[in-house]
């Protein structure tokens, strides 16, 4: 060898051009390939992830909803020494209102339990303003229910807390209200 040969090899100067623009294009595919692969698993994160967020929400708003009912229905006993019926009579026996009419007050709503005439029934001409209107506390968000409805509901029972047009106080609730 001679001493002034060169001790590395290099490439031609047309392969070196050669080489450095395939290795761009390399890098473009890659970098190609990863924004497609993470909008890929983001539109499918999206997918999975939103319907659970929302039905993450509106168990929430349920929840919060019956413990807005129940407060209500606390107050409404601090109140009155009794949980309300499930239902007003009038003097004949008739239906008038709900459990739900009754602790409106309770429920930040007063001016509307103000509007209603208790000595008629929920659905009369006089009242027939309830039948359009759409209580969100007494509608969980999950349901497809119309205004005037509610998915909220006791049960009418003579040995339940809700024994029809007669009241019930929490001291006789046997087995105690935490486990009622």
């Amino acid at each position: 060898m001679s001493s002034n040969s060169k001790s590395s090899y290099e490439l031609p100067s047309t392969q070196r051009k050669t080489s450095g623009s395939s290795t761009a294009v390399i890098v473009a595919i890659v970098l190609a390939s990863l924004l497609a692969c993470f909008l890929v698993c983001g539109g499918l994160m999206a997918v999975f992830l939103i319907p659970t967020t929302v039905a993450s929400a509106h168990r929430m708003q349920c929840s919060n909803d019956l413990k807005q009912i129940g407060l209500a229905l606390h107050n409404y006993h601090s109140e009155f020494g009794a949980l309300p019926p499930a239902y007003t009579v009038d003097a004949n026996g008739n239906r008038l209102h709900s459990w739900r009419t009754l602790i409106l007050p309770y429920m930040e709503q007063r001016a509307l339990y103000q509007r209603i005439d208790l000595t008629k029934p929920w659905d009369d001409p006089a009242n027939a303003f309830l039948l359009e209107l759409n209580i969100l506390t007494y509608q969980c968000p999950s349901s497809k229910l119309g205004n005037g409805l509610t998915t909220y509901q006791v049960i009418d029972d003579p040995s339940s807390a809700f024994p029809g047009s007669a009241t019930v106080k929490f001291s006789d609730i046997i087995d105690g209200t935490s486990n009622t």
